[in-house]
């Protein structure tokens, strides 16, 4: 596997892409070898030949009809779903994706969020200044949010909280916004010290456990777990967890625990066990929005809220909201010969450019700016290669994604 550092400085909306198109380097030829999507135009539909009369509404659609030797141009304007193409090309006949001559077209994972109402106590008894806080019901989960268009993503509201320069006090082996567990079980966390607040404030929580095995009083390995807060006792200070991702864990302190891991360690003899220091952080809760630029997703199924604090300076009515929702912006699965040029995704959770299982196939030209996986994920890579042969990534942009460009088990790219 091969990985290449991100950017972190950008404008989405510079001219490099337009002068690239516009200059002739990212040539385009209409007629029979062409498929036209123009989603802005009234009369696009995907029931329509893919004309420039009549052209298709979704690039998905587009990629469906596609044959070897076709070109898909994609006219400028924001495409908010998630397409997978499985058709190849050959040498003599091969695929294009594109932009149109002197347009910018963007694939998003994100959907605008309107809607926004301001909170009152009795709809957060909890927080101690609920009026700061504006909330909108959906059908479905935002993983991220975007406030004032192309800006970085909020953060997602936790506890403990640094901020301001200040640090938890810890020894050197805590992180520093997580809290020390004292004891529990498999099924339970207590900590005496902080979990001091009345019946159900942490009720649906979302816990982080970082788990630290220690050889010697030296950390040898760490690990992280999730789970969800179902229940909590103040008078014990006490969290019911829901089940731990780690099978056979107890969050008793006392207790020795092989390392689940099959990475060697040097002077460690792991199938003897090691004691453990486990530390948590418990986020997502509107309660814990303590600041501008914080969020908190609640619900389950098709009924969701969502709260934020507003950053400074923006309106969450007036200003452009987003959340992202789809894993892949434009994906080549198991296909050859096939090139995407000129194209920009954004608000992508997994993998916004993408090659999967395939030989010969090529990302050019493309910007790849704010995809990101959520809270309690992975990073997403902003170009990727997978599974490939002779296949390639040049002149492109990744920016203020988790990771820059992945290669991983390919050859010869």
């Amino acid at each position: 596997m091969i990985l290449f550092p991100i950017a972190t400085s950008y404008s989405p909306r510079s001219a490099i892409w337009t002068t690239l198109l516009a200059t002739g380097l990212l040539p385009i030829l209409h007629g029979a070898d062409t498929v036209i999507v123009d989603g802005s135009n009234p009369a696009a539909l995907d029931s329509n030949p893919g004309t420039e009369a009549a052209p298709l509404k979704t690039i998905a659609k587009a990629v469906a009809l596609v044959a070897p030797g076709q070109r898909v141009i994609i006219k400028g304007g924001i495409y908010r779903e998630s397409v997978i193409i499985t058709t190849s090309g050959t040498a003599e006949q091969p695929i294009t994706i594109m932009s149109a001559t002197g347009e910018r077209a963007t694939i998003s994972g994100a959907d605008v969020i309107s809607g926004w109402k301001r909170c009152t106590k009795a709809e957060l008894p909890n927080h101690p200044d609920p009026a700061k806080i504006t909330y909108v019901e959906l059908d479905w989960k935002p993983i991220n949010i975007y406030a004032d268009g192309d800006r970085l993503p909020l953060r997602i509201a936790s506890w403990p909280t640094v901020s301001n320069g200040e640090r938890i006090a810890s020894n050197s082996k805590a992180p520093d916004n997580h809290h020390h567990i004292e004891g529990g079980s498999p099924r339970t966390l207590i900590d005496s010290q902080h979990l001091t607040q009345p019946a159900g404030f942490w009720d649906g929580g979302r816990v982080v456990i970082h788990r630290f095995w220690l050889s010697d009083g030296k950390m040898v390995s760490d690990q992280f777990l999730n789970c969800d807060v179902i229940g909590y006792d103040p008078a014990k200070h006490e969290l019911t967890l829901s089940e731990l991702s780690s099978k056979n864990l107890s969050l008793d302190p006392t207790v020795k625990q092989i390392i689940p891991d099959s990475r060697p360690i040097q002077g460690v003899d792991k199938e003897a066990g090691l004691l453990m220091s486990d530390w948590y952080q418990i986020s997502n809760l509107p309660n814990l929005i303590d600041e501008p630029g914080k969020f908190a997703v609640v619900g389950s199924g098709k009924k969701y809220r969502v709260y934020v604090w507003a950053p400074d300076g923006v309106d969450l009515e007036r200003q452009l909201v987003e959340g992202s929702r789809r894993g892949h912006g434009l994906r080549g699965q198991g296909v050859s010969h096939v090139s995407f040029i000129g194209l920009d995704v954004t608000g992508t959770t997994q993998r916004p450019l993408s090659f999967d299982h395939g030989e010969h196939n090529t990302i050019r030209f493309c910007c790849s700016y704010n995809n990101r996986h959520g809270p309690f994920m992975g990073e997403a890579f902003g170009l990727y290669l997978s599974e490939q042969k002779h296949s390639k990534i040049t002149n492109c942009i990744s920016v203020l994604n988790g990771c820059g460009i992945n290669v991983f088990h390919s050859s010869d790219c």
